[in-house]
């Protein structure tokens, strides 16, 4: 027996030392040549996952290892994606493999991998385990094809996503121990219900006796492992009301805000227990109401958001989300009073919570200061202390909690205005010490948020939304703050931009007009009517183009004049952050597009004959950029048609095949792309490795400003804050 055991020894060795090597490859895949997602990739995966019950984060990274999606981690888990992945496919598509993926997570499989392949190692002698082993992994693909298809609603797109994915497919062999896998072949015949691919395989009595034998030793373990991983049972109605809610949740991120309450109703109806339905319906209905527009119609999206916030609150009466999606409705529609006993309810249910304190705080302080409602001096008095008291708290629990600061100083000033002598010194000074304080932390966190002209340009968009469906507490809670925080600032900007006599008027006129050519519509009563169908008037519809000009030009005017990035500044942080820079092979583009797209047949000549005109002037030479910014229709052409630097497999491939053309400072002939005429100018190419300061210039120049600028935003709200209460 010494050489059975000799051998076996010497086998298991060979085993282990395979699986210890996918070990190795596969941790190795989570850091070798990755580059994190764009971060909208990285907020539609946490949205799927809470889709199918995933709360735990997962991190989506682009690979250059990969060809497939990949899931490589159980306790941290990492989807991977390959290089041109997210550009190059459909974005329904890109979210079914994302859930086919996140199933992996839900189920553990990257932990099932790892100790069916102990198993494998240590009978690595028995046909039946390979037999198990196989099937089981097979099984493994068929429960995650099952879950992407139950939530998208969508056999044929799931489908055409998984015969798109064959085009990535390596020519060699993954590392055992990532989840991937599975005969793609076989997997698209059985979702359309096609005749299977089958392998050859051997007959006759001998054989079928021996696989008897071999099946009835592993009947045992194959029963329990097949069914551990089969999908739950569902009832139809379940699965059609999940697949009502996919559709709806894609119409709410499509912005098709009445289609996905249709499908949220529906979903709810056939299945009253789907509490996510009913937390996006209430999201979809905030999403229709409009702060600050007095109609009818608008406090009945409300009204209905209210009411299913609440039919949650009815079978979980301690969902966060719900009470802080109830606390921004009400702030939003102009209850300070109602939204306050939702944030004592949030404190309740977390007491070490600085952001809930801090939200009473300035409700406190806003409520104090509602000049439409009579109060006795005891009663204002009341409400600064107890303001005071929950903003002291926050600062206990944070004491860099700038905001609760800024609000302590308004409240303080409040304070004092009911003292006199002495103490209104004291409370001033004291109220002065808070401002400071407050000022000094922000300059220390230059980086801490994302303001861009963009960005604040969407400030009435944000002030609109509820708290993240099913997200942890500390987001819920900081979401509502957040809007608390946006709803105070946009009405100081807006009032500085009246002290400024800035006016809308002409704007106004100029946007709808330019959205009624762009809509390819005879009148701008089509235009009304248009706007009327989506379910807004007209004059929300002005209110908020008003908002989103005076808050912008504001800024543009006393901002960002002030805001400089040297090229000194700018080499200094290459310099320091060289490495931070190391980028694939790819190629630097300038573009002019010629917008074709909902275009007549005269239009399109006329648009053509525009393309020749900037084609001829860069042929003569005259300047690209300067070119582009005469001609081009596209959003870069305020910057010299600058398209900026993509990494290879980034773009879309007919991009990069006309990009790849051209030599450096080449220019293309006009190309007929999808809606468009374009014409490229390739500024630069890189080879791989890290940039060359003059590729990574904008790139840098970028991050220079956001992080120059947060701070001057900052600063700025807090000085009309400061000033615009003090007596």
């Amino acid at each position: 027996m010494s050489w059975v055991v000799v051998i076996w020894l010497v086998g298991t060795i060979a085993f282990w030392v395979r699986l210890i090597g996918s070990w190795v490859v596969a941790a190795g895949m989570r850091s070798t040549r990755v580059w994190p997602a764009p971060k909208e990739w990285q907020h539609i995966l946490s949205e799927l996952g809470v889709r199918i019950g995933l709360f735990r984060p997962v991190r989506l990274l682009i690979s250059a290892v990969v060809q497939v999606p990949t899931v490589v981690g159980w306790l941290r888990p990492i989807v991977l994606m390959p290089i041109g992945a997210l550009s190059g496919l459909p974005p329904e598509h890109i979210e079914a493999l994302l859930l086919h993926e996140l199933a992996h997570v839900r189920r553990y499989d990257y932990l099932v991998n790892i100790l069916q392949g102990i198993a494998e190692t240590l009978l690595f002698y028995h046909p039946a385990v390979w037999w198990v082993s196989s099937h089981i992994r097979t099984e493994r693909e068929l429960c995650c094809d099952d879950v992407a298809v139950s939530v998208t609603g969508d056999v044929l797109t799931y489908a055409r996503a998984l015969a798109e994915l064959e085009s990535f497919r390596p020519a060699h062999l993954n590392a055992v121990i990532a989840v991937n896998g599975g005969s793609l072949a076989a997997r698209i015949a059985r979702l359309l219900s096609l005749p299977q691919p089958r392998s050859r395989t051997s007959s006759g009595p001998g054989v079928i006796i021996s696989a008897a034998l071999i099946a009835a030793t592993a009947c045992g373990i194959f029963v329990i492992l097949l069914f551990a991983f089969t999908v739950e049972a569902q009832t139809p109605a379940a699965v059609l009301a999940r697949a009502g809610m996919s559709q709806g949740v894609r119409a709410f991120e499509e912005a098709r805000y009445d289609a996905a309450i249709k499908y949220f109703q529906d979903a709810i109806n056939l299945d009253p227990r789907l509490t996510d339905a009913e937390l996006y319906l209430a999201k979809a209905y905030s999403q229709r109401f409009v702060p600050g527009i007095r109609s009818p119609q608008n406090q009945a999206f409300a009204d209905k958001a209210i009411a299913a916030f609440d039919n949650v609150l009815k079978t979980e009466p301690n969902n966060i989300t719900a009470i802080a999606g109830l606390a921004s409705v009400y702030q939003n529609a102009n209850q300070p009073g109602k939204a306050r006993e939702y944030y004592l309810r949030i404190e309740q249910l977390n007491p070490f919570n600085p952001q809930a304190f801090y939200s009473v705080g300035a409700l406190d302080w806003i409520i104090a200061n509602d000049k439409q409602t009579t109060r006795s001096p005891e009663e204002s008095a009341r409400l600064v202390q107890e303001g005071l008291q929950h903003l002291d708290i926050a600062l206990a629990l944070n004491p860099d909690h700038e905001d609760a600061m800024t609000y302590k100083n308004l409240l303080l000033r409040e304070q004092a205005q009911l003292a006199s002598g002495t103490e209104k010194s004291r409370l001033v000074s004291e109220a002065d010490q808070s401002l400071n304080k407050a000022l000094e932390i922000r300059r220390k966190n230059q980086t801490a948020d994302q303001s861009s002209p963009n960005r604040l340009a969407q400030i009435r968009e944000d002030l609109s939304q509820p708290a993240a469906q099913s997200a942890p507490l500390e987001q819920a809670i900081d979401q509502s703050g957040r809007a608390l925080q946006q709803l105070t600032d946009q009405t100081l900007l807006l009032q500085q931009a009246k002290n400024m006599g800035l006016s809308a008027d002409i704007e106004i006129i100029k946007i709808m007009d330019h959205l009624r050519q762009d809509r390819n519509l005879p009148t701008m009563q089509a235009l009304e009517k248009e706007i009327a169908a989506r379910g807004s008037t007209i004059d929300e519809f002005k209110e908020q183009i008003r908002i989103q000009y005076l808050t912008s030009q504001v800024l543009q005017r006393e901002v960002y004049p002030n805001v400089v990035v040297s090229n000194e500044d700018m080499r200094k942080y290459y310099d320091a952050h060289v490495k931070d820079f190391d980028r694939p092979a790819g190629i630097h583009l300038r573009e002019i597009t010629i917008i074709t797209a909902n275009r007549g047949p005269e239009d399109i000549a006329s648009q053509r004959k525009k393309a020749e005109e900037a084609l001829a002037a860069v042929k003569k030479g005259d300047d690209f950029g300067a070119t582009a910014s005469r001609y081009s229709e596209s959003p870069t052409a305020k910057d010299g048609g600058d398209l900026g630097f993509f990494a290879k497999g980034e773009l879309s491939p007919w991009m990069e095949e006309a990009g790849n053309k051209l030599e450096r400072g080449q220019i293309s002939e006009i190309i007929t792309a999808p809606g468009a005429l374009m014409i490229f100018k390739l500024d630069d190419k890189h080879d791989g490795g890290i940039l060359p300061f003059e590729l990574a210039r904008n790139e840098v120049a970028d991050i220079l400003w956001k992080q120059a600028v947060t701070p001057k935003v900052k600063e700025y709200l807090t000085k009309l804050r400061s000033g615009a209460f003090v007596k």
